[in-house]
């Protein structure tokens, strides 16, 4: 499913608005805009050199799902 929304999904900028690590695994949460609606979304993630330097209030770019806009992933954390 992720890598199907990373190469078919819409391209917006977003917003990460919290992250947070514990004993190397975590979360991270972000906003974003998609289909003319703000829409919030977030993801487990595992700590690694891409997760490391994410920060909140960071721009990230973000893949949308086209059928579903509340999916969606940051594309640094996957590619």
């Amino acid at each position: 499913m992720i890598s199907s929304v990373l190469a078919d999904g819409v391209q917006v900028p977003g917003v990460v608005t919290r992250i947070g690590f514990f004993r190397g695994r975590g979360r991270v949460e972000y906003s974003y805009t998609a289909q003319g609606d703000k829409q919030m979304s977030g993801n487990g993630i595992n700590k690694n050199s891409n997760t490391k330097k994410l920060k909140a209030g960071q721009t990230v770019k973000v893949s949308v799902d086209r059928s579903n806009p509340k999916r969606a992933f940051i594309r640094e954390i996957y590619l």
